[in-house]
């Protein structure tokens, strides 16, 4: 599996979990168009990023779509890394019966 590959799986999964987010959000019936703007432009940057890496990749310029690929990719990883670290210090802490 190419490095362009993998990130462009992870990237996926990113758009579909802002996606997910965006549709559970509007089904609540307090939410109103204006909680729902964030995660609409959420959605339409991830979106850019995929369809701009996929063009950079087609005329020829992988690297520069690793790097465009990377973009919301670091942020997601980090914040996966820290929510396990989280879970791990706090199953830690917990007594073992």
């Amino acid at each position: 599996m190419t490095p362009f590959l993998f990130l462009f799986g992870l990237d996926v999964l990113i758009a579909a979990s802002v996606a997910y987010a965006t549709v559970s959000l509007a089904r609540v019936p307090v939410v109103t168009p204006m909680h729902l703007s964030p995660w609409l432009f959420a959605i339409s940057l991830v979106l850019a990023v995929l369809m701009g890496a996929l063009q950079l990749q087609r005329s020829g310029h992988p690297r520069l779509a690793i790097g465009v690929l990377l973009i919301p990719a670091i942020p997601a990883i980090l914040g996966f890394v820290a929510l396990i670290g989280v879970m791990v210090l706090f199953t830690l802490g917990t007594p073992h019966h």
